[in-house]
């Protein structure tokens, strides 16, 4: 039994002594009746408050829940367990395949007077500009150590940054680009105080401007003490986890085109920031506890008219392009033989690289007595390219060594260094050129067969890790197709993204997003037959005094400003400069789809190192959750979401 609030305790056992002493039979109801009728008023509430403490909890437990890390998945395992517990009819988990970076190495090494490494402090690369993460190459980029507070034009003076690794507060924001532009090598910025979204500390291109998070303190890096910063990140394909919860109808059915009805309720599990390894993400984490608690409300709730079938959605690869809610709308508009073909497309590829296997299996796969093998042409345009790309970089290099050489005419000494350099490259390019020449001839010489045996071996390598990609594209399409049978020909009527805050205790419905992926099929002056629905059920809700106060009812009868009414981005209903949520992936198809969010919400912390569950008011935000639960079960049961606009 979890813990029940104090006085609630005394209330049930003053109860329970009255009872036990009563001289009287008590007239309608036995005494244990009563007992049990009056646990759940007190029980029930206490219980939903620590439900909804324990998921926020253990869904902010670790510093980011990243797309494809470990840290997503203890996320996923936790939503996914929970949705078995809550009852749902079923759970799915939808794998597909994303992209991530991972980090290799990422540290500072600090010298001392005389040169030597006196200490190595851990850093962390911020977030890529386009799709450039933080790197400094194998030699690491040195230079002293430059404090540039905020990093005005009073900050730097006089003093020229040019060369070197530039600290600077994280509230800084944009002024990082300054240091760059008066020829720093590295910006590391270091916490001030509260971080707010309004620091931006990247741009929309593709270019490598290192920059790093140093946790702690500043003064750690002293002021002209020379620095090798060591930052290498790459990126690699991993798995996407979409968690899904299904929740049955009852008669779905309504009146558009006599198909069974569905709506998705939707949250984004995933985190993302600045500085993406410490990017904790306790308000989207509390939006999703707010679903998690919502859907326990549908669940309890048993209709006793009609109600759509609910998918209720916690989807991964928010911040990777809306992956997650990409992967998920194309197993629901399955039309065509879209999934057939890919699956047939999918086991094809399986059964030639079981052939490829079997070949690199043999000691002399290119053996004149292995010409028939069906795979035989295909492993020899691999290496044909893997050697042409080893020659290519050999090429690359023997062009810089020999401008180097150039460049010490006046050094003999460091001349004849690089010359002989110049002479091992030339080799090794002349040695994986006759390979390929070798490929073409099917006649090897000695060179040849010397660098052939690391060509296979890459080959071997190359195999493993798309078998590896394969089992992941297998996962993602039984995934989908389970979703695909169930969804079948059912109309999805509407998409709801849950964009919860802790700003106020009002609550409201917007139309429309930021996102650069909205559909034009998606215009907010056609969801008339929407907004009118949600002031129906407000309404009635309001009647039946059935917890519908926080609704903020303006935002669907037009009684403010239609900018901020039916664009996000308002000042009253939205404060936050941009509204993106998975829902532009259902418009995309023609598909409804709003957001609840918290009015006057700026989403101050999101994305920063600060939006951490000790910032949050969670109690605001568990109110909000408990009266959506209520207004959602009476707006998925409404006949409106079916009537023509």
């Amino acid at each position: 039994m979890r813990r029940v609030e104090k006085k609630g305790i005394l209330l049930f056992l003053e109860f329970c002594s009255a009872a036990f002493f009563c001289t009287k039979p008590l007239q309608g109801m036995g005494v244990i009746s009563l007992l049990l009728a009056s646990l759940p008023a007190t029980m029930s509430l206490a219980s939903a408050e620590e439900q909804f403490a324990d998921d926020c909890q253990a869904l902010t437990k670790t510093p980011h829940r990243l797309t494809g890390s470990q840290e997503y998945r203890q996320a996923a395992d936790h939503v996914e367990e929970r949705l078995a517990a809550i009852g749902v009819d079923d759970v799915i988990v939808q794998e597909f395949v994303t992209a991530q970076t991972k980090v290799l190495q990422c540290e500072v090494m600090l010298e001392d007077n005389s040169g030597n490494i006196v200490r190595s402090l851990p850093v962390l690369p911020m977030r890529p500009n386009g799709i450039i993460p933080p790197l400094t190459g194998p030699e690491g980029l040195r230079g002293p150590i430059y404090h540039a507070g905020k990093g005005t034009s009073s900050d730097f003076g006089a003093r020229s940054p040019q060369g070197c690794v530039v600290v600077m507060h994280y509230s800084a924001s944009k002024e990082w680009m300054r240091a760059f532009r008066l020829g720093a090598l590295a910006v590391i910025f270091v916490p001030d105080k509260e971080s707010h979204s309004g620091h931006v500390h990247y741009v929309n291109e593709n270019a490598n401007f290192p920059r790093f998070y140093l946790e702690g303190s500043g003064n750690e890096l002293t002021e002209g003490t020379l620095a090798t910063i060591h930052s290498r990140v790459v990126w690699q394909t991993v798995p996407g986890r979409n968690v899904l919860g299904i929740i049955h109808g009852k008669d779905p059915v309504y009146r558009y085109k006599e198909k069974e009805e569905l709506v998705v309720l939707a949250a984004g599990l995933d985190s993302f920031g600045e500085v993406p390894l410490r990017s904790p993400g306790a308000r989207g984490a509390a939006s999703c506890a707010a679903l998690l608690q919502v859907a326990e409300d549908l669940v309890r709730h048993h209709p006793t008219g009609k109600r759509r079938h609910i998918l209720v959605a916690f989807l991964d690869g928010s911040t990777r392009g809306h992956a997650g809610a990409t992967a998920l709308y194309r197993a629901i508009d399955h039309k065509g033989s879209s999934l057939e073909n890919r699956i047939g497309g999918h086991k094809a590829e399986i059964r030639f690289l079981d052939e490829l296997d079997d070949l690199l299996e043999i000691d002399t796969p290119l053996a004149p007595q292995n010409r028939k093998h069906p795979a035989r042409n295909e492993l020899r345009r691999r290496l044909q390219q893997i050697a042409a790309n080893r020659a290519a970089i050999l090429s690359n290099q023997l062009y810089a060594s020999r401008n180097k050489r150039e460049s010490l005419k006046d050094n003999p000494l460091q001349q004849e260094v690089v010359t002989r350099a110049v002479e091992s490259l030339q080799a090794e390019k002349d040695a994986w050129n006759n390979l390929r020449r070798a490929l073409i001839r099917n006649e090897f010489e000695a060179d040849a067969d010397k660098v052939l045996n690391e060509t296979l071996g890459q080959a071997k390598s190359d195999l493993k890790a798309r078998r590896a990609e394969m089992e992941l594209v297998e996962k993602s399409l039984d995934a989908e197709l389970r979703i695909s049978n169930w969804v079948g020909d059912m109309l999805t009527t509407l998409h709801i993204s849950f964009l919860l805050g802790d700003r106020t205790k009002q609550w409201g419905m917007i139309i429309g997003n930021h996102s650069a992926f909205r559909g034009n099929r998606d215009v907010a002056g056609v969801y008339s037959k929407i907004q009118r629905t949600f002031g129906d059920v407000y309404n009635d809700l309001s009647q039946k005094k059935k917890m519908a106060s926080g609704f903020e009812a303006g935002t669907v009868d037009a009684s403010f400003n239609p900018v901020d009414l039916i664009f996000s981005g308002g000042g009253f209903t939205w404060s936050a400069p941009q509204l993106v949520h998975g829902g532009a992936m259902a418009g995309t198809l023609g598909i409804y789809n709003v957001s609840l969010c918290t009015v006057q919400e700026d989403l101050r912390r999101e994305g920063t190192p600060g939006d951490t569950l000790d910032q949050l008011d969670t109690a605001t935000m568990r109110h909000q959750a408990e009266q959506i639960g209520a207004f959602l079960t009476g707006l998925t049961e409404h006949h409106g979401l079916s009537q023509a606009s």
